[in-house]
């Protein structure tokens, strides 16, 4: 697993985080049902102007494991836009 990082989005900046565990699935204040063997990756991209942007791919370790690669690579492809 990827340890927390920044990532190095000029013009952008952002974190890049990768968590394995047992995910509390429910609404909002709602009841929680633990999913065993889940996997999150998740990105925020920081832009100066416009806000952060946030990615999210949440599922069991065995369907999220084969995207991390091309999660990062998207996230890593991001760029504004003038």
């Amino acid at each position: 697993m990827l340890p927390d990082r920044t990532l190095p989005l000029p013009p952008l900046g952002g974190t890049l985080v990768d968590i394995a565990g047992t995910y509390l699935d429910g609404r909002p204040f709602g009841p929680k049902t633990p999913r065993e063997g889940y996997r999150m990756l998740a990105a925020i991209a920081q832009t100066a102007d416009e806000g952060n942007y946030f990615f999210k791919l949440v599922g069991p370790t065995e369907a999220v494991s084969p995207a991390k690669e091309s999660f990062r690579e998207m996230v890593l492809s991001l760029q504004t836009v003038e």
